[in-house]
């Protein structure tokens, strides 16, 4: 059953860019549509469900029996105990922020989407504990992983495709909506009188789609070094040609799609991020570390040669859009401020920042105009205050030390892919 259970859960991996969804009650602020208010059921929660009782009846059979795992060992045992403890006082104080919502049907549905991220988090470590079978692609914390890398390969070549086609088509049961840069709203870049689209995949903002393909190509760049796993046996660079030549293209794939987002935090997140991994593992003193890095700044360069003048306008930040972008971020921060002022211990409810805005800060300005933060931390102080806060950043600290722990006793190939994974889990179910 456990075999199952990881082939469904990697199908679910892959599927989670998908917007397909069923509205069970459109969200309605004021006379206009509130995206931010509607209650859906995504064609993915129908297959989360069934993993999620895969696991429950797995879990019944097999509690009292020994399983072998990495869990065997003391260290390792309490510091998930701890990260465990630890997410679950976040879901119970995320459920008692319910009560003091301004929409209760709203703050409900958010809890209930933070919770199917933590059973997530727990069966992906489930998974990843349970030893099925013969590993030879590094076992099923690998195989996740990959499954990852591939959901934003396949991400990064639609990206490619919507920009230079300069549209978003609708596909029937995709979720993908139709984005046309002549329509006012729509992510551009603006050059000139030239409105260039910034690639959407099938994801609601660039800015999304480019925070998964960051992720993603940091787990590719951790992936590869996969030598310093006992399990490997091999270097990567020895695998064969056509390994080679496929992972490669993969990272063009990732930087390209990247790079088409015009997200600039994604950009930054995902130098940092190669940054900090390589210091943490000494991953720069590796051949294949280099090599990576060459791939990447040529590919860079080449990319930023043949688009200067649209790289030009986001990094500058001179034209119109650019400004009004910049602005409408900076208000975005005050406005998160005042609330955090009004409610700063408890804050205003989970999933509740833009009706609090629009009851609170600016009663009467047209729905589109209500958008969060564009910063996690200040969202879940403005939706959680203090209090959550502290849980949350609590909970990654321990994450990390949970993970760090798995890499020192060489029971995961990586110090930092779960910690990433975890990441993205906890930020796509809080503010997806």
């Amino acid at each position: 059953m456990m075999r199952w259970i990881e082939r469904l859960l990697i199908l679910f991996i892959f599927l989670i860019p998908w917007q397909a969804r069923f509205i069970l009650r459109a969200g309605e602020l004021g006379d206009s549509f509130w995206e931010y208010g509607t209650v859906a059921l995504y064609a993915t929660d129908v297959l989360f469900v069934v993993i999620l009782l895969l696991s429950g009846i797995w879990w019944i059979k097999n509690q009292k029996s020994k399983i072998k795992n990495q869990n065997d060992n003391a260290e390792l045992k309490n510091n998930l105990q701890l990260t465990t403890y630890n997410l679950l006082l976040i879901t119970g104080y995320i459920a008692f922020s319910i009560f003091w919502s301004f929409d209760k049907t709203v703050s409900f549905y958010a809890a209930l989407k933070f919770l199917e991220g933590v059973a997530l988090f727990f069966i992906v470590r489930t998974v990843q504990s349970y030893e099925v079978g013969p590993h030879k692609m590094g076992g099923p914390t690998s195989r996740i992983l990959w499954a990852f890398v591939a959901s934003a390969v396949a991400q990064s070549v639609l990206a490619i495709a919507q920009f230079f086609t300069q549209s978003v088509f609708a596909w029937p049961f995709s979720g993908i909506a139709p984005q046309d840069p002549s329509d006012l709203g729509v992510s551009v870049v603006q050059f000139a009188d030239e409105r260039w689209l910034r690639a959407y995949g099938s994801f609601p903002h660039p800015n999304l789609l480019g925070a998964f393909i960051a992720i993603a190509a940091i787990i590719l760049f951790t992936q590869l070094f996969r030598s310093r796993d006992e399990e490997s046996g091999i270097k990567n660079h020895e695998l064969g040609t056509l390994k080679f030549i496929l992972h490669n293209s993969y990272f063009i794939i990732l930087i390209t799609g990247l790079f088409f987002t015009f997200s600039r935090t994604a950009w930054i997140a995902f130098f940092v991020g190669l940054v900090i991994y390589a210091i943490q593992t000494k991953a720069w003193r590796e051949k294949i570390f280099l090599q990576l890095t060459l791939l990447l700044v040529v590919t860079g360069t080449i990319l930023t040669v043949l688009f200067f003048p649209l790289v030009r306008t986001r990094v500058g930040g001179g034209s119109r859009l650019e400004i009004q972008s910049n602005q409408e971020r900076t208000t975005g921060y005050r406005e998160a401020m005042q609330l955090i002022k009004k409610h700063p211990f408890v804050g205003v409810g989970i999933g509740n920042y833009t009706v609090a805005v629009a009851r609170e800060l600016r009663l009467h300005d047209p729905v589109w105009s209500y958008q969060p933060a564009h910063n996690v931390f200040l969202l879940i102080l403005s939706e959680l205050g203090i209090f959550g806060l502290a849980l949350f950043l609590i909970f990654f600290w321990r994450l990390k030390n949970l993970q760090l722990t798995t890499y020192y006793y060489h029971l995961s190939s990586s110090p930092s892919s779960i910690t990433l994974f975890g990441c993205f889990i906890r930020v796509y179910f809080f503010y997806g």
